[in-house]
């Protein structure tokens, strides 16, 4: 319950940088040991996550939640503290918006449909390249924020959500 959670939901597959993703978060995870890494979502990459985690002495701090929908997806994303997205592919962004609307702030790699969606340090953090230290980093100054400044993540995270919802979308298309 007072863990710290690191949370990413999507398929679990090559296009999504997912090796590079699972480094940077251990990297965090080691340093902090009453956070855990909660991962919704299966596909071919599952096993060498876990590997990946076991090998490192981590895996007591990785959680697989399988594939969710509905309300359990939405209580997986209001039970993170911090969505980790590493994605260079991602044209919408859709779980961006999905976890900003549940409050939950970003680390997130800047690609095209990321940078739309993710302000730095307004509702989470964009880090300019591939760098798994700069996203521990990233990972830790989110965990560091003092109560007051995380509340000002969650709704600067919710605000953006507001921006894309489908009422606000399908008004800008007509």
């Amino acid at each position: 319950e007072k863990a710290f959670v690191v949370g990413y939901v999507g398929r679990l597959a090559e296009e999504k940088n997912l090796p590079f993703l699972m480094r940077a978060v251990a990297s965090f995870l080691k340093k902090e040991k009453n956070a855990l890494f909660l991962v919704v979502g299966s596909g071919p990459l599952e096993e060498a996550i876990s590997l990946h985690f076991t090998e490192l002495k981590l895996e007591k701090q990785l959680r697989f939640a399988g594939e969710m929908k509905g309300k359990k997806l939405i209580e997986a994303y209001q039970a993170i503290d911090v969505f980790a997205f590493s994605s260079r592919s991602e044209t919408q962004g859709m779980v961006l918006n999905e976890a900003m609307a549940a409050g939950t702030p970003v680390v997130a790699v800047d690609a095209p449909g990321v940078r739309d969606i993710v302000s730095d340090e307004i509702n989470g953090r964009l880090l300019p390249g591939e760098n798994e230290e700069e996203f521990s980093k990233a990972l830790n100054w989110v965990f560091d924020r003092p109560p007051s400044e995380r509340k000002k993540l969650i709704e600067g995270a919710k605000e953006t959500a507001k921006k894309y919802s489908v009422e606000r979308s399908a008004t800008k298309a007509l």
